[in-house]
């Protein structure tokens, strides 16, 4: 009898018990979802600190949607956050690739290849590392274009950077890409196109930086066509925004020389060399 009330009170405890422990799983797997969710919401409006906040909060995690999302968001920090983010990156690139991430462990690999990519066989390896299949995300998508156009351009490989760009639909859209686009027009000599990708960048980018260097670019070719004024107004309008280029600083004094302005030429000629001093043709123009 007392054997018998024991096991029934067992039963009682266990079912308790087996209870308690689906209560537990289920709550769990809400929390799960939620965070998911919310993660994916921050990182849709690009807002990948919170994202990645969210997900470290959460704790260490081995789950195939966690490692997912713990790449994706690593990637574009460590973009604009190189210091910080990009040894986490490395880090979760040492983990075991789940198939679903190929494609983002491949862009990962590249983009870390291409940041530090000097000579030809670098960019070669780049673009062996690069993805093939394009993302569905706008943003990544950009990033593995600029990626693999760049290089083809560093490559000489101008022809192809070209076609890429054509091919896309996102080029109007990035700054980069309308860079990108420019140089290979203007090596490929089709100089009316280039001159308006520089000036349609110049339009609509905020970069500064990319901007003083369409304006560079746009005075070397008005440089080629004997039209020395136009040339000295885009070198200006390129130094206006970014002082610190030795070429730029180089074509100013050659312009000046050429338009006989006293020896302010000789300025920008020291400046060019400050910048690169082993620039060898600012030597021979300042009979060093």
């Amino acid at each position: 009898m007392i054997l018998s009330t024991h096991k029934i009170i067992l039963d009682t405890c266990n079912k308790y018990i087996k209870k308690i422990l689906i209560i537990i799983f289920l709550c769990l797997n809400l929390v799960t979802c939620t965070v998911n969710q919310n993660f994916d919401k921050l990182y849709s409006n690009q807002e990948y600190h919170k994202a990645y906040n969210l997900l470290k909060n959460k704790g260490n995690d081995n789950s195939l949607s966690y490692q997912e999302r713990e790449l994706k968001v690593l990637l574009h920090l460590a973009i604009s956050d190189v210091t910080t983010f990009l040894p986490l990156l490395d880090d979760a690139l040492l983990k075991s690739v789940p198939k679903t991430m190929t494609n983002w462990h491949s862009l990962s690999r590249s983009w870390i290849k291409f940041l530090s990519a000097e000579t030809d066989i670098d960019y070669q390896n780049v673009l062996v590392t690069l993805p093939r299949i394009p993302f569905q995300e706008k943003k990544t998508e950009q990033l593995r274009l600029i990626i693999q156009t760049h290089s083809l351009s560093r490559l000489k490989r101008y022809q192809e950077a070209l076609a890429y760009l054509n091919a896309s639909k996102l080029t109007d859209s990035s700054s980069d890409l309308m860079y990108i686009q420019g140089i290979a027009l203007q090596n490929l000599n089709q100089i009316e196109y280039a001159k308006k990708s520089f000036e349609h960048l110049i339009n609509i980018s905020s970069n500064k930086k990319l901007k003083s260097l369409s304006y560079f670019h746009l005075g070397n070719i008005f440089v080629q066509e004997n039209k020395l004024e136009q040339a000295q107004q885009y070198y200006m309008q390129a130094w206006d925004l970014n002082p610190y280029q030795a070429d730029l600083n180089f074509q100013l004094g050659k312009i000046l020389q050429k338009k006989a302005y006293g020896d302010l030429h000789y300025r920008y000629y020291r400046a060019s060399l400050r910048l690169n001093e082993n620039l060898a043709e600012a030597w021979y123009y300042l009979n060093i």
